[in-house]
């Protein structure tokens, strides 16, 4: 989010529609940022819901060299196919299963959770 004053407006691009995990990190290299970034990762549209817990371990695998910190979306109820349905008892274990096995496999490929840059 973003404001524009001398319009009076302010930009919201939070939302899911976007070009991607390659083009995020190739955006995120380009630039030299003077903060912290994070990064929100939701499930892809055309993935099923059965499926959803490698989307997120492979979103994390790939934005994990470059953000300071990542969450997942599971709760985008104005998407198509939305990942709400993340949720939902077992899918939400299936996520959170592949997101942990992720994250762990990647902190300890570089030496813990707290990483210095």
């Amino acid at each position: 989010m973003f404001r524009l004053p001398q319009a009076g407006a302010l930009i919201n691009r939070l939302g899911f529609n976007n070009e991607g995990l390659d083009a995020l990190v190739s955006r995120v290299r380009s630039v030299q940022l003077g903060a912290l970034l994070g990064i929100n990762l939701g499930k892809n549209a055309d993935t099923p819901i059965e499926r959803a817990g490698d989307d997120y371990a492979q979103g994390l695998a790939t934005v994990y060299p470059y953000a300071r910190y990542v969450t997942i979306n599971v709760s985008s109820p104005n998407t198509a196919r939305g990942c709400e349905r993340c949720r939902a008892q077992p899918n939400w274990t299936r996520c959170w299963r592949a997101w942990r096995a992720s994250a762990r496999a990647l902190q300890t490929g570089t030496g813990g959770a707290c990483r210095s840059r």
